[in-house]
Order: C-alpha cells, then structure tokens, then sequence
C-alpha cells in the first residue's frame, strides 16, 4: 500500500516537474522567436495555400466544362447516329412492305384472273351441257 501512495506521488511529482520545464522553455523560447516573423510566415503559407487551391479550383472546374461539353457533343452525335439509323431502317422497312404489297397485289390478280378463267370455262362448260340436254331432248 504505501508502494502504491509513494508511486502516485513520485508520478505527480514527475508530470508537475515536466510541466515546469515545458513552460519554462515555451517562455525562453517565445523571446527568442521572433512572433512578427512566424505569424508572417504562416500567412504566407497560408496565402499560398489559399491561391495554390483557388488555381486548382479554377483549374478543375474549366476541366469539367470541358468534359462537359466533350460528353454533350459525343452525346449529340450517337443521337444523330441512332436518328440516322432509325431513318434509314424505317426506309428499308417501307421499302420492302411496300415491295410486299405489290407482290400480294400480283399474286391477287393472278388469282383473280384464275378464278375469271375458271369460272368462264364453268359458265362454257355448263352451257355446253344444257345445249346438249337439249339436244337429247328434242332427240327423244
């Protein structure tokens, strides 16, 4: 226990005497620094600084207005693009339904001109049959 009592107090007694020894050298060292000159010094980093970053700033945010810029032209340019495809596909489309429709057109009136001839050899056909008919019958 009084190992313990003696430690506390030869402890506190060695942080009062470092604390001594820093104030006292903080208070010889303060008349032998000259204040004026290192407040100065450090407004002068402090400016320097302060400039170094307004310059990088300036820097930087011209830098992003031009990748700005450089990303809407780019942008601008693959819209074109995509306009300019899409036109020609819808073209092409048009072209070719339209080619499709003139096909179906052809092939209707193949039909149609079938279906005219059929229909005519039918009519011929069935007049022939009713002429002989007839014929049977005036015969009998």
């Amino acid at each position: 226990m009084e190992t313990v009592i003696l430690v506390t107090v030869l402890s506190t007694l060695g942080v009062v005497a470092m604390l001594t020894a820093i104030v006292f050298m903080a208070f010889k060292l303060k008349n032998k620094v000259d204040v004026n000159n290192f407040e100065e010094q450090v407004r002068t980093i402090y400016n320097e600084h302060d400039r170094r970053f307004s310059e990088l700033e300036s820097r930087t945010g011209s830098e992003i207005q031009h990748i700005h810029r450089e990303f809407n032209e780019k942008l601008d340019n693959v819209s074109r693009g995509i306009e300019t495809r899409v036109e020609e596909v819808y073209r092409h489309i048009n072209n070719e339904s339209e080619e499709i429709r003139r096909l179906i057109d052809s092939r209707f009136d193949k039909l149609d001109t079938k279906f005219v001839t059929s229909i005519n050899y039918l009519k011929k056909e069935l007049q022939q049959d009713e002429v002989r008919r007839s014929y049977n019958k005036m015969k009998s």
